[in-house]
């Protein structure tokens, strides 16, 4: 395998898996069964990074995103993809609206390599085709609001400011919460959610004539007429629409390939380092590329658990021979 000397690692946060397939045109490896761990962003990203499970992270059991916001500024106790790309040689780069920015995880200063147009946040300038102005090898990481915030820029702004709100035994101060008071809302949410959607077409039409290896996921789903009890942002439970999400990646000279086994969050980690060509032996995840190579990788039923925003703890199974996920609460 010839190791590419561009990565782009785009997360579009909010994006179902059913309203990426607009995008599979642009992409020639398909992962049509990619699954997340929860339903809010801190967590996912956290994984995602490490290629860890939630117990083996420094947040594990703080039981609001506020708390693992506070434990993460001072970095993961475990190495992110950023820092092995780094210590390979690679110039790492991040920009995201989260707190996985900058050298304590791993990736260069954004004020030295704010390359992509980012001056009006969260109308998908970070989508747009970055501009390589290195030899050496690059890697981009990209976490983008640009979906996300149709919950702020509709004709009607959805969220609540909360001074405060109770999830467990947590009490978090000034919250943004964001939910539906009727069905006419959260009908108006939908039909927001996919009219921005549909302009990824638009916006990533650089992927397939791109040089770059283009990798792009989310952090989890949205839900909407399906469960019409539940009018809140991402919902409060986990199900198929919020778990499921694109795994997309544009691998230039490779043939099309479709991959329907079930994959995890903690996969992109070792995935992206496999096609860097850097060794890693300690994450939970694992390599995805023998699935391209038309290879099995999982040969019994996974076990993952996970934080849950409400404040509990759940476990979640998945069989992928049987393709079959299962949540089931942990009291």
């Amino acid at each position: 395998m010839k190791i590419p000397n561009k990565i782009v690692f785009i997360v579009v946060d909010d994006l179902r898996h059913d309203a990426a397939r607009i995008l599979w045109p642009y992409f020639n490896i398909i992962f049509t069964q990619h699954h997340t761990s929860n339903n809010w962003t801190l967590p996912v990203m956290a994984r995602i990074l490490t290629g860890q499970l939630d117990t083996g992270l420094n947040y594990y059991k703080k039981m609001f995103s506020e708390e693992i916001a506070e434990v993460l500024k001072g970095g993961l106790k475990v190495p992110t993809i950023g820092k092995f790309l780094k210590d390979d040689g690679w110039i790492t780069y991040s920009k995201n609206e989260g707190v996985f920015v900058g050298p304590v995880f791993g990736f260069g200063n954004p004020k030295e390599w704010d390359i992509w147009d980012s001056e009006h946040k969260g109308n998908g300038r970070n989508l747009y085709e970055p501009i390589f102005t290195h030899k050496k090898k690059e890697f981009r990481f990209y976490h983008d609001g640009y979906i996300h915030n149709y919950l702020e820029e509709g004709s009607k702004k959805t969220y609540k400011e909360m001074k405060t709100v109770s999830f467990g035994n947590t009490v978090a101060k000034n919250v943004r919460v964001y939910y539906a008071e009727t069905l006419a809302e959260m009908e108006k949410w939908e039909t927001d959610y996919w009219a921005r959607a549909a302009t990824l077409w638009s916006i990533l039409d650089w992927v397939p004539k791109s040089d770059a290896l283009v990798v792009l996921t989310s952090d989890h789903g949205e839900i909407f007429h399906e469960y019409y009890n539940d009018h809140t942002h991402a919902g409060s439970h986990m199900v198929d629409e919020i778990a499921r999400v694109p795994l997309l990646i544009h691998w230039p000279g490779h043939e099309r390939r479709r991959v329907s086994q079930f994959t995890r969050d903690i996969d992109v980690a070792p995935t992206l380092l496999d096609f860097a060509g850097v060794k890693q032996n300690h994450m939970d995840g694992v390599s995805l590329l023998p699935l391209i190579e038309g290879k099995k990788i999982y040969k019994s039923t996974l076990t993952d658990q996970y934080v849950h925003r409400s404040g509990e703890l759940w476990k979640y199974f998945f069989s992928p021979t049987e393709k079959k996920l299962s949540f089931i609460k942990k009291l």
